[in-house]
């Protein structure tokens, strides 16, 4: 198990992380059938889907209610960990998704969607596989004053 940063400042909300390691394994079967499939389409979802993260809250995202679905089935062990890294984290991919997606219509460039995407393959694979959520990572090491802004109160 790798070990994590100190992440401050938390918030009060929770979220399993059981389920985001579920989720995390959703985005990459979404980002392999992206890449094969050669649909910007896909990164549209879930760009969409990241932004209801960020914008609405974990609990309504499509994605993460199929991950809840999927914990509960599996009756896999539930870990609560603070939320705010996790926000951070689900930011730091709405970005890869939404550039990828300029990248395949607004540039036409499918070579750089090719690459934005295998980034975004190897970073959630990370996490759904190897427990270590980079943008968890990341969090804990911002100022604590902009990591502050992250935070709902």
């Amino acid at each position: 198990m790798v070990e994590r940063v100190a992440q401050c400042p938390i918030g009060g909300e929770k979220v399993d992380e059981a389920a985001a390691r579920v989720n995390a394994t959703l985005v990459v079967a979404l980002l392999v059938a992206a890449v094969v499939t050669k649909s910007p389409w896909i990164l549209g979802y879930l760009a969409l889907d990241y932004l209801v993260k960020i914008v609405a809250g974990f609990a309504c995202s499509p994605n993460c209610m199929v991950s809840r679905f999927v914990v509960r089935m599996l009756e896999l062990e539930s870990r609560r960990v603070d939320s705010a890294p996790k926000r951070f984290a689900a930011l730091l991919a709405g970005l890869m998704s939404s550039i990828a997606l300029m990248m395949a219509y607004s540039f036409h460039s499918m070579f750089w969607f090719n690459v934005v995407a295998a980034l975004f393959i190897g970073v959630a694979s990370l996490d759904a596989f190897a427990d270590f959520c980079l943008g968890c990572y990341l969090y804990g090491l911002l100022p604590k004053r902009f990591s502050a802004a992250l935070v709902r109160h």
